[in-house]
């Protein structure tokens, strides 16, 4: 007997780019399974947030640690660790997300659940390594066709995955190319 998945149980998505301009910053989210093919889930953030979320996704350290590298940085020592993160709602143009936490109670695992700004969610997300996921109805109100945003091809405009002289060579076949913010104007997206 095959089991069947609620029609809201929340899809596995991933950070496909970090889009940021000189007034807005959006992140967009891209489902894994082939559910919502062609479509993607443009979340705004604020620039501090981005940088912050693409300084993650880059695995580069700053000087001194950021609020997210802190917060990380004690959640692993206290025995803590984010099992995932959801968004799980939006309305009025927001957002909602959930962080879930598996801690260390006097010897007794607990899984406790918070509520938390999305993009507080994709920073930890990205240095945790932890799924992202979102629920169907949240896509269903929000995502938006890749073409709409990008033009035919999904390729945000002037960009090309091959057309980069500098970036070719730099990083060695079996090392994943670092992801660089793109600079676009996010005015251009209608928001959800």
């Amino acid at each position: 007997m095959a089991l069947v998945k609620p029609k809201d149980d929340p899809l596995d998505v991933r950070i496909e780019r970090v889009l940021i301009s000189q007034q807005e910053a959006v992140v967009i989210l891209a489902t894994e399974n082939g559910d919502y093919h062609g479509r993607v889930l443009p979340v705004f953030v604020d620039l501090g947030q981005a940088m912050n979320i693409q300084v993650g996704l880059e695995g580069r350290r700053a000087g001194r640690p950021l609020t997210h590298d802190l917060f990380t940085s004690v959640m692993n020592e206290l025995g803590c660790t984010v099992e995932k993160i959801v968004i799980e709602e939006i309305a009025a143009n927001t957002f909602f997300a959930t962080l879930h936490v598996d801690l260390d109670r006097g010897g007794t695992r607990e899984k406790v659940t918070f509520d938390a700004r999305p993009s507080d969610c994709l920073a930890l997300a990205v240095r945790s390594g932890s799924p992202i996921k979102v629920r169907r109805k949240v896509l269903d109100a929000a995502a938006v066709d890749r073409d709409k945003l990008f033009g035919k091809g999904g390729e945000a405009e002037g960009e090309s995955e091959d057309e980069d002289p500098e970036e070719e060579g730099d990083e060695p076949e079996d090392k994943p190319a670092k992801k660089k913010p793109e600079r676009i104007d996010p005015g251009e997206f209608e928001k959800p």
